[in-house]
């Protein structure tokens, strides 16, 4: 889970990104993962639940 945290902030804070075969030798993974790692993360951030704010259950108007 610490390795998806990283590339969280990796891709944050790199304007035009990283390349697979640094994020590989940094996080210890194959090319092949750290190509699949950005992918998933910009499919969550497209989906309804990811992309909107958190629904306040038994929350009572005033």
């Amino acid at each position: 889970m610490s390795k998806w945290f990283k590339e969280v902030w990796l891709a944050a804070s790199h304007q035009k990104g990283i390349a697979s075969a640094r994020l590989a030798h940094d996080f210890g993974v194959t090319q092949k993962t750290a190509r699949f790692m950005p992918h998933r993360l910009r499919h969550a951030a497209r989906t309804p639940p990811f992309n909107q704010p958190p629904a306040r259950k038994g929350h009572r108007s005033r």
